[in-house]
């Protein structure tokens, strides 16, 4: 398989930039596509109080994934034995295992294993090791700024809904389920 790794919250062009790539890859090379991603944000274990909002939720970021053309997605617990697992453990009774993996795809930032000491220089490195390619997409740039959902959650906070369109792709949404009130919202 050829599979894409990363958080993906918001599937962000950023992200749409890295499937295309892993779906293009997976068909010069004949495998399917995957992303392997978490249920829930890795800080949420890791650092509790810092765990940021999420733009999309899982059933969301799961759809617009596969609307992007990949075979499968993995939305996997994200656990404390994960957590403590070295880069090279992470690799070999995760990634090998699991998903057999002929190509790994990632962003620039990428960061794996115990307290993220695992980069893109490692996963190279250890892709190499245990026979699996590796290509590491460079930042994407809109206007300046690099799209990551740090930057369009940032652009959420501050009231510019109108710009964060130029770097999700789409209009930014809600859902949930409505609740009666008091009524007095027509008043208004």
């Amino acid at each position: 398989i050829v599979l894409a790794l990363g958080f993906f919250d918001g599937v962000h062009l950023g992200h749409r930039a890295l499937l295309a790539e892993t779906r293009k890859i997976g068909q010069r090379l004949n495998c399917k596509t995957g992303v392997m991603t978490f249920k829930e944000h890795p800080l949420e274990l890791i650092f509790p109080n810092y765990t940021p909002w999420l733009i999309t939720s899982n059933a969301q970021k799961e759809a617009m994934i596969r609307e992007c053309g990949v075979d499968f997605v993995f939305l996997n617990p994200f656990t404390e034995k994960l957590m403590k697992s070295t880069p090279e453990k992470f690799i070999t009774d995760y990634l090998l295992k699991r998903y057999n993996v002929k190509v790994v795809v990632v962003g620039f930032n990428y960061n794996f294993g115990y307290k993220g000491t695992g980069t893109t220089s490692t996963l190279k490195e250890l892709g190499q090791k245990y026979g699996f390619e590796v290509e590491i997409l460079p930042p994407f740039i809109i206007n300046t700024h690099s799209v990551s959902s740090t930057f369009i959650r940032e652009l959420i906070s501050c009231g510019q809904v109108d710009e964060v369109k130029t770097f999700l792709g789409r209009d930014y949404a809600l859902s949930g389920v409505f609740v009666q009130g008091k009524g007095l919202g027509h008043q208004f």
